[in-house]
């Protein structure tokens, strides 16, 4: 196994206003990783909290990964899932010492290639998402799959993406990091192509911006990362974002 070499940025936006949530991104390029996490309920202190989370992810996962440099594809989402069950273990115990509710919806993604083909292994729990931008077609579609009460709605065909994206309800999770001693991330492991361009993002980008506006957007500055987080960003902000966000833009450099 090969790790995608890529160019990316990240955005990340508290509100001020609020002292008990947070949202934190972690880029590790020598293990293909990319991550955010996105803390609801009051941890005590976010900040340290959110640190130590997405340092830790990215430690576990770098250990895992060290144990075999060779794995193929159902490996790197066991890595991936070591390093989140451990996590997911560390919050629940936290909670329970300090009588707090709280805990962080996640997403992530891995960029790698096996025997020339590339390959991206996506996981996430909560409403964090991750989408996929074909520089081919100019389609962008999302990988991940929320756990929410309106993602059910929407999975059985009762809603459509944007009632969803609109509704009052849209926030309400049944999965975290954290939530329980036992966690069952979202995993896929699916092929990609050169000219492919990642997103990973918080739901206060996707609940202002629909999957039409985004895909828009990216097409205006792909293949450019830095030009699409700064121009998603904006377009959310002009769109009245008042609550933390965070985004990842990715890209392969072959």
């Amino acid at each position: 196994m090969i790790i995608t070499p890529c160019s990316w940025k990240s955005w990340v936006k508290r509100d001020p206003g609020k002292s008990a949530c947070g949202d934190f991104t972690r880029v590790s390029q020598e293990n293909g990783l990319f991550l955010l996490i996105d803390f609801w309920g009051n941890p005590g202190d976010p900040l340290t909290i959110g640190q130590v989370t997405v340092n830790r992810v990215v430690t576990r996962y770098a250990e895992q990964r060290k144990k075999n440099q060779t794995y193929p594809g159902n490996k790197v989402e066991r890595a991936l899932f070591h390093a989140i069950d451990s996590e997911n273990r560390a919050i629940w115990n936290m909670r329970r010492e300090s009588n707090r509710k709280f805990g962080a919806v996640f997403a992530s993604c891995v960029l790698w290639q096996m025997d020339e083909q590339m390959y991206i292994t996506v996981a996430n729990s909560g409403d964090a998402r991750v989408y996929i931008f074909s520089g081919s077609s100019g389609k962008l579609r999302q990988l991940s799959e929320d756990h929410s009460v309106m993602w059910k709605y929407f999975s059985s065909g009762r809603i459509s993406k944007e009632e969803l994206r609109t509704s009052p309800f849209k926030n309400r999770i049944t999965a975290s990091i954290g939530a329980s001693p036992y966690i069952s991330p979202y995993f896929s492991t699916t092929l990609m192509d050169a000219d492919d361009m990642v997103l990973l993002c918080s739901d206060g980008i996707w609940s202002l911006l629909s999957e039409d506006r985004m895909q828009d957007i990216i097409s205006n500055t792909y293949p450019d990362p830095g030009k699409t987080v700064d121009s998603l960003a904006e377009q959310a902000e002009n769109q009245g974002l008042k609550d933390d966000a965070c985004l990842i833009v990715t890209t392969p450099v072959l």
